[in-house]
C-alpha cells in the first residue's frame, strides 16, 4: 500500500492543519478600520487615483490624508467587489494562511519538524489570535518572514545571491505599498 500523501508531504499537511484557524478568523471584522479600508479601496478603484484628502470625517473633511496601506485597501476593495464581505473575509483568510506558510518555512529552515512547528503555532494561538484579523498588518507578518528567509539566504551566501537580493528588494517594494512597516525590517536586519 502506498504511503498516504500526509507522509509524503508533511509540510503541506501541517499548513492545511492550520486552515480552521484562518477560516474561524475570516469572519471576524474586529478592526473598525476594515470598513474604511474597503471603502477607500473602492474609491481608488473607481477613480484610478489614490485618495489624498480625508473623505470620511466631518472634522477633517478635505484635509490632507496620507494612507499607509493603499495597496491593501485596493485588494480589500477588489475582494469586496467580487463577493462582498465574504470575499473580504476569504481574502484575509488567505493572508492568514500565507502567514502560517511563512512561519512553517522558517520552522523548516531552522530544522524543526512540521509537527513541532504546528504545535508551536497552536500553543501561541491564544496570544496571537487577536492579530489575525482582516487588517493590513497581515501583509507585514508575511513580508517580514519572507525578508528574514531571504536575508538568511544572503547571510549564508547561498547560490543566486543577485536573484535573492532582487527578491528581497521586490518584497520590500511590494510591502511598502501594502502597509509600510519596512523600517521594522531594516532595524532588525
Amino acid at each position: 500500500m502506498p504511503d498516504p500523501w500526509v507522509i509524503r508531504r508533511p509540510w503541506l499537511a501541517a499548513w492545511l492543519a492550520l486552515t480552521p484557524i484562518a477560516l474561524l478568523r475570516a469572519g471576524t471584522f474586529a478592526e473598525s478600520d476594515t470598513f474604511w479600508q474597503i471603502r477607500t479601496g473602492l474609491i481608488e478603484l473607481d477613480s484610478g487615483a489614490l485618495v489624498r484628502t480625508d473623505p470620511f470625517t466631518w472634522t477633517r473633511a478635505g484635509q490632507p490624508w496620507i494612507q499607509n496601506s493603499w495597496g491593501y485597501n485596493v485588494l480589500d476593495g477588489l475582494a469586496y467587489r467580487a463577493a462582498g464581505l465574504p470575499g473580504v473575509a476569504l481574502f484575509n483568510a488567505a493572508l492568514v494562511m500565507a502567514v502560517f506558510g511563512v512561519i512553517l518555512a522558517i520552522g523548516k529552515r531552522v530544522g524543526a519538524s512540521p509537527r513541532a512547528t504546528v504545535m508551536v503555532i497552536l500553543a501561541s494561538t491564544p496570544a496571537i489570535i487577536v492579530f489575525l484579523n482582516a487588517r493590513p498588518q497581515l501583509v507585514d507578518y508575511i513580508a517580514f518572514g519572507i525578508c528574514l528567509l531571504l536575508a538568511d539566504d544572503l547571510w549564508q551566501a547561498r547560490p543566486n545571491r543577485s536573484a535573492r537580493l532582487g527578491a528581497l528588494a521586490l518584497t520590500c517594494l511590494v510591502w511598502a505599498n501594502m502597509h509600510p512597516a519596512t523600517l521594522t525590517f531594516t532595524v532588525v536586519a
